[in-house]
């Protein structure tokens, strides 16, 4: 999933518009490599479970594989209860805000995800930040918007979204550029 975001040259305005819905976008590389439509996140219940009847069979045997691939790794599949699962983000909408969070946190590790709601890939990696604030709640997690919070991903240097940074008694101390949850998980155990 690597290398799956999207760069931007200021947030929003150097995008134009926004993502095609998912349905438009069926051929999408990124899809390609096992990532989900909308329309088909929670079309599974549970491990392994029974697929929903009305998606076409060629969805229902995409979907089956990737079950079983992420099975075969370990990994639990995403599945509704993990969407809604794991602590819910805080939400920048301001610098002034961002500035507040970063200065209250302290010695206190505070991990910012920039995303945006265009963006698939963000919105993929929503559940799994939640179960990560979850294990980790001696942490503080915030998501930034990058068309809600202009002012904020222009003063953090966005061009990337999803880009995690990592905030230490007030100062910038790392940047995950990439949408890997290990690489995020690893920075945070570097970190805390």
């Amino acid at each position: 999933m690597a290398g799956a975001g999207s760069t931007l040259g200021k947030p929003k305005k150097a995008q134009g518009k926004s993502a095609p819905p998912a349905s438009e976008k069926a051929g999408a590389s990124h899809q390609a490599k096992g990532a989900h439509s909308p329309s088909e996140v929670g079309t599974s219940r549970g491990k392994g479970g029974p697929l929903k009847a009305d998606l076409a069979p060629s969805e229902r045997g995409r979907i089956a594989k990737d079950l079983a691939k992420s099975s075969e790794k370990g990994t639990p599949p995403s599945t509704p209860a993990k969407a809604t699962g794991g602590i819910p983000l805080k939400t920048i909408n301001s610098k002034t805000q961002f500035d507040k969070y970063i200065k209250d946190a302290g010695e206190r590790l505070v991990v910012i995800f920039f995303s945006g709601t265009w963006c698939e890939t963000c919105q993929g990696l929503k559940p799994v930040m939640r179960e990560i604030a979850q294990v980790n709640n001696l942490v503080h997690f915030y998501e930034v918007n990058v068309d809600d919070s202009e002012d904020t991903a222009e003063a953090c240097d966005i061009i990337h979204i999803p880009t995690f940074q990592f905030y230490k008694l007030g100062k910038k101390v790392a940047e995950v550029l990439d949408d890997s949850r290990e690489s995020v998980e690893e920075k945070i155990m570097e970190l805390k």
